[in-house]
């Protein structure tokens, strides 16, 4: 007799045979799926790919309203010999060659215009050679912008006061000490910086017949020299404060912290909008959202708020050793914070503080005057001014 236990055993293997044959059967299933899956996400990727190469050359080959401009710090003017920004095919839009210190990010009388609503390529670079005049010494350079980052900050609108749409519409290169060069971006209501330093080198100081051709001076040194005396200012700070390299790198140094305004009788005012001045150059005006995150320390800001009909408008200047002191507390950058301004219920007394979780500290010597115009005033008052008689405070290397 045939042992059960083989016939058993026979028909176990009859059922796993089937069922292997049926496993094999769906893992060729398997296999052609998976194919199929992995094709169509390939040409998903592809397609998609494609898509943003194109959106891109599209971004880069479209042409853009801007004119471009180049600056120096106040106390520390530079010579522009010569600047250029080059776009498109072998073109080039050059830069007004001469002094400038309209402050970092700013042009002043150093910018170009090239009409209205004329459209250009992204400029693709800066050539440019000066004569820092504090420093007595002569700095060249040539540098290729980040294209595909300013192209697509031209091709974005913005919101500026009462979310009127515009463009950023200039391309300032500012001259920093020491040969290093800043960009930035500005447009109505806005400024912001291009996080590149670009450094120049150091060249030989032109003769004099060659910076002033018509022989205006007979000596570098009698210009530069010239240019100080006239400008009592940039002197008294070269003694005082000296050229600090380090300073500037303090001023790009960015931070994690929003602003925010508490009123005392938050119910019955309206806050109309603040213009915010940071020690990079940077600035924005908005009526509640900041378009930095990160951001560099605050130098200046400004505000308009009612009460009812009564119009308060009010300007705050941070003293510079003050505010960077108190930021340097703040261990590591990336630490959220929140500068916090709380106005009293007379809106003539402000409490200004830099806060984190676990700690708050105290910004208070800040210079401060609040306008108050109701509506039967043609000027309005001066209701509150801490410093009668100062002028606002300046930073040293802004």
């Amino acid at each position: 007799m045939r042992p059960t236990n083989i016939v058993k055993l026979t028909a176990s293997r009859e059922q796993s045979g089937n069922t292997m044959i049926q496993q094999k059967t769906n893992y060729k299933q398997m296999k052609t799926y998976m194919k199929i899956l992995i094709l169509t996400l390939v040409g998903g990727i592809l397609i998609f790919t494609l898509c943003s190469r194109h959106k891109k050359n599209k971004s880069m080959n479209e042409k853009f309203v801007w004119r471009p401009g180049i600056g120096a710090p106040n106390f520390y003017p530079m010579e522009v010999v010569s600047a250029y920004m080059p776009f498109g095919n072998g073109y080039a839009i050059p830069v007004p060659g001469n002094i400038v210190s309209s402050g970092l990010g700013s042009s002043g009388g150093g910018s170009v215009v090239l009409g209205d609503n004329v459209k250009y390529s992204v400029p693709v670079g800066l050539d440019v050679t000066w004569l820092s005049i504090t420093e007595h010494k002569m700095f060249e350079g040539s540098f290729e912008f980040p294209k595909e980052t300013i192209a697509k900050h031209l091709s974005e609108s913005y919101d500026t006061f009462k979310n009127k749409a515009t463009h950023y519409d200039e391309i300032v290169a500012t001259l920093l000490p020491g040969g290093r060069v800043l960009l930035y971006l500005s447009g109505m209501g806005r400024c912001i910086a291009i996080d590149t330093v670009y450094q120049a080198k150091e060249i030989k100081v032109l003769p004099i017949t060659e910076l002033f051709p018509r022989g205006s001076y007979s000596s570098v040194q009698e210009y530069i020299d010239r240019v100080l005396k006239n400008n009592p200012e940039i002197s008294a700070n070269l003694q005082a404060n000296g050229i600090s390299y380090e300073l500037w790198d303090t001023y790009l140094k960015r931070y994690n912290y929003n602003i925010v305004w508490e009123f005392d009788n938050a119910e019955e005012t309206v806050f109309d909008g603040a213009v915010y001045h940071f020690v990079n150059g940077e600035y924005y005006r908005t009526e509640q959202y900041s378009p930095i995150i990160m951001k560099t320390m605050l130098k200046n800001f400004s505000a308009v708020w009612y009460v009812g009909e009564t119009r308060y408008a009010a300007a705050f200047y941070f003293r510079e050793k003050e505010i960077t002191e108190v930021f340097s507390q703040i261990v590591s950058s990336d630490t959220p914070m929140t500068l916090l301004i709380k106005v009293c219920k007379y809106n003539n007394l402000f409490d200004i503080s830099l806060k984190t979780d676990t700690n708050e500290i105290i910004i208070e010597n800040t210079q401060i005057h609040v306008f108050k115009r109701m509506p039967s005033d043609t000027e309005g008052q001066l209701i509150y001014d801490n410093y009668r008689g100062e002028r606002p405070v300046t930073f040293k290397g802004q």
